[in-house]
């Protein structure tokens, strides 16, 4: 029965207002289901940006870049003004109480500055030359072994290379994600194109089978035609099948790079590939030495491990301090005991057994070494990706031209099979044979023309232009 004559039934006998709720309540279960969620229309340039601020793994990454932020803050934060506030207070007959602050600031250079102010309240006749109110000035400056910016900034540079690294680490995520994409886009593009050609090569070769068991009920073929045409048709439905089962898993891992879903209904629109003038291999090596973000980071590796040479070797020298000091003492009436005591000296901190420092100068000799060491592999690797890139790309977009070709002349040799297995003029073995080619052909022409839009894609990803980067983050160059 029709669902609107249904429903009109139902109002006169509806009275009172929980009968006219009941009655919403079912039109809506009825028009529900017939309400189809519109698909999610996008192309390849909106689907990345909706993977950039959606996708799962690059959230997470984005919160290691900002937790390195904050730790450069922190080894930033040891350079500030440090304000400590002192306030003492003793119990007792002839208890006193103290109070004041302590400001102190540490420099680049290992240089640190303190100013105190300390007033104290109580009986001024017991006060010594510690418990009276006083102003110090105070001066460190580490000599030899901890004298430098190199030893003193050591953790803020070390912070600022661990945020580099983790915004590279996100540029090569957000990279690596566009492959993803656009593997998964032409997929899906491809099994949708493959589909309709299963299903239009179904229907052709069930037509060929009713027309073939006409014939060989007239005796014009036999019963082998009839067999094998029947099992190209099992066949075709068989890959429908299985076409069908990969186009939802492939859109269900679409869906979760884009950070919806799974049953997200997605419509995509085919993109075009990339166009540009494939440079020679030897520009091509020397445009990735200069984008690629890895290569960027073995060089700042080798720099580090540099770095941690030459601290190494200061940790061989002694650890002198200067310390000048200035101090202006007063009782509670305001008149001089000891207007003030300056002082200057040196403090030594050196252990005089080296064996473990020259071990850690010997670790950091290895470590460069072997930092030195890869930044050449990578040199290597990166010649060796850029030539084997540029050389599937050349090929990928060769394959396309030939198989378009062949799906022309097969789809041509399928026509005129069809018309001369109609007319009587061939048999059945040819119909089928050139059904088989065409399908075949079509395959190839759909898997190539998907692998050619992802190669044109790859090559920029090999040579780092894929995306846009901050210059900070790209390697000086080639190290020869």
């Amino acid at each position: 029965m029709p669902i609107v004559p249904e429903i009109c039934s139902i109002i006169p006998r509806a009275r009172g207002r929980a009968a006219w709720w009941g009655l919403i309540l079912v039109v809506l279960a009825i028009t529900r289901p017939l309400m189809a969620q519109e698909p999610l229309r996008l192309d390849l340039e909106s689907a990345i940006v909706r993977a950039f601020d959606r996708n799962r793994e690059l959230v997470v990454a984005s919160y290691a870049v900002d937790s390195r932020s904050l730790a450069v803050e922190n080894a930033r934060s040891k350079f500030d003004i440090a304000v400590v506030p002192q306030i003492v207070t003793e119990i007792g007959d002839q208890g006193q109480s103290s109070y004041g602050v302590e400001l102190s600031k540490r420099l680049a250079w290992g240089t640190t500055l303190r100013v105190g102010a300390q007033k104290r309240d109580g009986s001024p006749a017991i006060q010594t030359d510690d418990q009276r109110s006083r102003i110090q000035v105070e001066l460190e400056q580490p000599i030899f072994r901890n004298f430098g910016r190199l030893v003193n900034r050591e953790q803020v540079v070390q912070a600022s290379n661990n945020l580099k690294s983790a915004r590279r680490r996100l540029e090569m995520q957000k990279a690596d994600l566009i492959i993803e994409l656009v593997d998964a886009f032409e997929e899906i593009i491809r099994l949708g194109r493959q589909i309709d050609s299963d299903i239009e090569s179904r229907d052709r070769l069930d037509a060929l089978y009713h027309v073939t068991r006409a014939k060989e009920a007239l005796g014009r073929t036999t019963r082998i035609d009839t067999l094998r045409v029947d099992l190209l048709r099992g066949e075709a439905t068989n890959r429908l099948s299985v076409d069908q089962e990969r186009f939802s898993s492939i859109k269900r891992d679409f869906a979760e790079l884009l950070g919806l879903a799974p049953d997200t209904e997605v419509d995509l629109v085919p993109t075009a590939r990339i166009e540009f003038t494939e440079p020679n291999t030897q520009k091509a090596v020397s445009i990735a030495l200069r984008n690629r973000l890895d290569y960027a980071q073995v060089q700042q590796d080798h720099e580090d491990t540099t770095r941690q040479v030459q601290i190494a070797h200061r940790k061989l020298l002694p650890d002198l301090t200067l310390v000048a000091r200035s101090t202006r003492f007063e009782n509670g009436t305001g008149t001089p005991l000891e207007d003030e005591i300056n002082f200057v000296g040196l403090s030594v901190g050196t252990d005089l057994n080296l064996k473990k420092a020259r071990i850690a100068v010997g670790q950091a000799e290895l470590d460069r070494a072997s930092a030195l060491e890869t930044i050449e592999l990578t040199e290597l690797s990166i010649a060796r990706e850029v030539q084997q890139q540029l050389r599937a790309y050349t090929s990928a977009y060769g394959e396309v031209r030939i198989a378009e070709r062949n799906l022309d002349l097969a789809s041509s040799r399928a026509k005129l099979a069809h018309r001369l297995f109609d007319t009587g003029r061939a048999d059945n073995f040819s119909v089928t044979d050139a059904e088989e080619s065409l399908a075949e052909a079509e395959n190839r022409v759909f898997s190539a023309r998907a692998r050619a839009t992802l190669n044109s894609y790859k090559v920029p990803y090999v040579l780092g232009t894929l995306l846009e980067v901050d210059p900070d983050l790209k390697p000086e160059g080639p190290s020869s």
